[in-house]
């Protein structure tokens, strides 16, 4: 999903847009309600022609078509083109990015798709167009309401983003002594584990281990309060799967080993 935030900070999007004629209902057999499509042309160019106008468009790079669901606007598939579609269906955010070459079959090329809870501004620009669509709207005035569709799925995917981040650290600072790994992270967030990754690094935080072996070591640091408690004993609770591993993580983490760190206490240093 960060690739689709990237593509969407880096377009300066224009807008061309494919709607049934503003003046009259579209045909009952192609208009769906509830299902408004945007889609952003990244590279190359889509050719199509609106229902507005008799002569086919050219939507370049950064540019924005908006059509109701199973609009038969004319598409050539004579080109290369990269494009990200997104539509709210129901309570849903379908966000879908595809590329296709010229030379591909009809129907085939690389994509990615993603499913989330649709935003509620999101949710009410495409009930506001649609009713553009349905009271005759000028064309004008759609394009001006469709223009706000990308900086809103911008907004509401880097606020995704934030609170995944959030999850991931509670869940953290819940499990990081239990023996759970970045997969049992990932169901939990239910979502890929490179996706985990990613999270960290775009935060600028360390990785998911780096940071569950920092929380293991707060812990122990409360534990070597208790002298009573051998270094063995504490590795096993925190989540080290060795003495050993635990006395070299300790001293990356804090400079000294776990022995020094004790007697650093008693002294109240």
């Amino acid at each position: 999903m960060e690739q689709v935030l990237s593509l969407l900070s880096q377009q300066a999007v224009t807008m061309a847009l494919c709607i049934p004629a503003c003046t009259r209902q579209p045909p009952q057999d192609a208009w769906q309600p509830g299902h408004l499509s945007f889609q952003l042309v990244i590279s190359g160019e889509i050719p199509t022609t609106p229902w507005h106008a008799d002569q086919e468009t050219i939507v370049q790079a950064g540019g924005l078509i908006c059509c109701a669901a199973h609009a038969a606007s004319t598409r050539r598939y004579d080109v290369d083109r990269k494009h990200l579609a997104f539509s709210v269906i129901g309570n849903q955010l379908h966000v879908h990015l595809y590329q296709r070459k010229a030379t591909d079959p009809i129907g085939k090329g690389q994509e990615q798709r993603w499913q989330l809870q649709a935003p509620s501004a999101m949710s009410s620009l495409s009930q506001l167009i649609e009713r553009g669509f349905r009271e005759g709207l000028d064309a004008s005035s759609l394009n001006h309401l469709a223009m706000s569709a990308p900086g809103i799925l911008w907004q509401s995917l880097q606020q995704r983003g934030q609170t995944q981040m959030q999850r991931a650290l509670d869940w953290l600072q819940e499990h990081a002594c239990d023996d759970l790994s970045r997969d049992d992270l990932a169901a939990h967030l239910d979502c890929h584990p490179d996706h985990v990754t990613r999270l960290f690094r775009q935060t600028g935080m360390a990785s998911f281990a780096d940071e569950r072996k920092r929380l293991r070591c707060e812990m122990a640091c409360e534990l070597l309060n208790d002298e009573g408690l051998p270094l063995s004993e504490i590795a096993r609770r925190c989540g080290f799967n060795s003495e050993t591993y635990f006395i070299r993580s300790f001293k990356q983490m804090s400079a000294m080993t776990p022995g020094s760190w004790r007697r650093r206490q008693d002294f109240g240093t």
